[in-house]
């Protein structure tokens, strides 16, 4: 009967495995000089150069991250300034239609009372349509300047936001009642 082969290696495949291993570990042993005669130079010259290059990109990044941070602080003021302006101008504009509404609500008390002084039931009939629709017409046009003014704080806004490089993510509907 056949027996199995038993693994081993010829001399011929000694050799070649050796030759191999050496080669392969050459790099790391002559790397491993270098590293070692580096170590050893005085004062460390011999790994001076990789270190400076290390500092070197090290304070690169550092002056690059505070450029950024300043001028992100620059540009936050930008935003704040931006909104401020924006907040005044919607607030404003409140306060210009509550002027407005103020004085249809006003002229609208007038005409009903001199409705109601009258004693001819069609003419009293009428001033009292005309002072409601008098009112009417007075506090929509009253909402739609203040829409009106409102969109042109945000359109402002928007711009002015743009020129400070920011994402700004507030929206005009957040602006409503």
């Amino acid at each position: 009967m056949n027996e199995p082969k038993k693994n081993t290696m010829t001399t011929k495949q000694i050799g070649t495995a050796t030759v191999l291993i050496g080669v392969l570990l050459s790099p790391i042993l002559a790397l491993a000089q270098t590293a070692d005669s580096a170590s050893t130079t005085p004062n460390g010259a011999g790994s001076t150069s990789w270190q400076q290059r290390h500092a070197d990109l090290l304070a690169k990044q550092a002056a690059k991250k505070a450029a950024r941070e300043a001028m992100n602080e620059a540009n936050l003021q930008c935003v704040q300034a931006a909104t401020d302006k924006r907040e005044d101008a919607i607030a404003s504009d409140w306060s210009t239609y509550e002027t407005a509404i103020s004085a249809a609500l006003s002229a609208r008390k007038s005409a009903l009372h001199d409705a109601w002084g009258i004693t001819d039931t069609k003419t009293r009939i009428a001033a009292r349509n005309t002072a409601w629709n008098t009112y009417r017409t007075a506090a929509k046009s009253a909402s739609s300047a203040l829409r009106s003014a409102r969109l042109s704080d945000w359109s402002a806004f928007a711009s002015a936001s743009k020129a400070c490089k920011v994402p700004v993510v507030e929206k005009s509907a957040n602006d409503g009642i």
